[in-house]
């Protein structure tokens, strides 16, 4: 068989080395007389080789026979190998193809949840500025660093006490409003230990009092760390 494989010629063995091969029926086992050996091929690429034992001697017609035969088989084993290998291309391509649907379906339904998850934030932001407009509307908004200088203010402050804004910033509390009400280092601090802080402060805007109800309140960051103090105010 090697032989016949290395050299893809056939062999036609009439002397048969004894315990090669015997061919078994019902009768029992016999030694053949003649051993056909023919090499598989497809376009001179060796397939296998086709090991046929018989009781007689072949003739000519029937060696050119078994070898047509074995030229066919050479074609269907190939045929039938590219038909599988193009049946397993073809259901692992339609795997890809339904990976890439439900991969499609779920980026879709991903999509519209970030639409969904975007549309609610854009509303909430739009009801955070409709609060915070109303906020800067309603009261007297400052803002003070950690040293308890005026970093900010609203514009109905600077109205209300007559200030630009750029005469506001940088300058203390007691400052700007002149009124009983003194921040010192203690005041930031007691401010910063309860978180908030309620007052009641008498100013002069012009020749007029003004009392001013004052909440303070600290400001942290996302470590919860003090960053700024707040001031909403609003006078009686």
């Amino acid at each position: 068989v090697g032989t016949c494989a290395r050299e893809k010629q056939s062999i036609n063995l009439t002397e048969i080395p004894p315990g090669y091969i015997s061919i078994t029926s019902g009768l029992g086992d016999t030694l053949p007389d003649n051993l056909l050996l023919i090499p598989v091929l497809h376009e001179n690429e060796l397939i296998g080789v086709l090991e046929i034992a018989s009781l007689h001697k072949y003739k000519e017609h029937e060696i050119e026979f078994a070898q047509e035969v074995a030229h066919s088989l050479g074609s269907t084993i190939v045929n039938t190998r590219n038909n599988q290998r193009t049946a397993d291309l073809l259901t692992k391509s339609q795997q890809q193809a339904l990976e890439m649907a439900e991969q499609e379906e779920e980026m879709r339904q991903n999509m519209e949840e970030l639409k969904a998850t975007q549309e609610e934030s854009s509303r909430r932001e739009e009801e955070f500025k409709g609060i915070a407009d109303a906020i800067e509307r309603a009261l007297f908004i400052v803002e003070y660093d950690l040293d308890g200088r005026i970093r900010h203010v609203n514009e109905r402050l600077c109205i209300f006490t007559g200030y630009t804004y750029e005469e506001v910033i940088g300058h203390t509390h007691q400052e700007i409003f002149e009124g009983s009400l003194a921040p010192d280092k203690q005041f930031w601090e007691d401010v910063q230990l309860n978180t908030n802080y309620l007052c009641t402060e008498q100013i002069k805007i012009g020749q007029s009092t003004i009392r001013l109800k004052e909440h303070f309140t600290i400001v942290q960051n996302k470590d919860g760390i003090t960053v700024k103090y707040i001031n909403f105010a609003t006078d009686d």
